[in-house]
């Protein structure tokens, strides 16, 4: 469970903390303010992977101290389930503009024959990718990723002018 983003709001504060779950789905939250003894974690996600277990936890802090809090996921093996997230920081006409696109497989199961489409605005012109690209009409792209195996993630760059 590798990359799962974890969140956590200081109830003092109001800080929020972020972190990634490790390959063996540990995760560490470091530099959180001594005031902060009272936490509100949870996954950062947009689906509820517990399903009927609790979505967030308040976990009590001591400063130097570890706190451990599990995080129950229970994923659906029939059910694809893939996030994409498609970003630039800033665009400029007749200009390059570089795009990230960032997708992950949080299903319990490898995903065959995975592709992203994106659709660009018709004022873009589509000039290269880091995988390769196929033109599906008008200004859309498919991009085939092939066997997206379980709670994998990667990241793609898109151009445009």
């Amino acid at each position: 469970m590798a990359g799962w983003p974890v969140k956590a709001i200081g109830n003092t504060t109001g800080q929020v903390y972020t972190t990634a779950t490790l390959a063996n789905g540990v995760y560490q939250i470091n530099d959180i303010c001594p005031t902060d003894t009272e936490l509100e974690l949870s996954l950062d996600v947009p689906f509820n992977y517990g399903q009927t277990c609790p979505t967030t936890w308040t976990v009590q802090t001591i400063q130097n101290m570890p706190a451990v809090q599990h995080i129950p996921v229970q994923l659906d093996t029939e059910c694809a389930l893939m996030e994409v997230d498609l970003a630039t920081p800033y665009l400029r006409r007749c200009f390059a503009n570089n795009y990230t696109v960032s997708y992950c497989n949080y299903s319990a199961e490898t995903i065959e024959d995975a592709y992203l489409v994106v659709e660009l605005d018709t004022f873009m012109e589509y000039t290269g990718s880091s995988i390769p690209g196929t033109l599906v009409g008008g200004n859309t792209y498919s991009f085939q990723l092939g066997i997206w195996p379980l709670a994998n993630a990667a990241t793609s760059s898109l151009t445009s002018t």
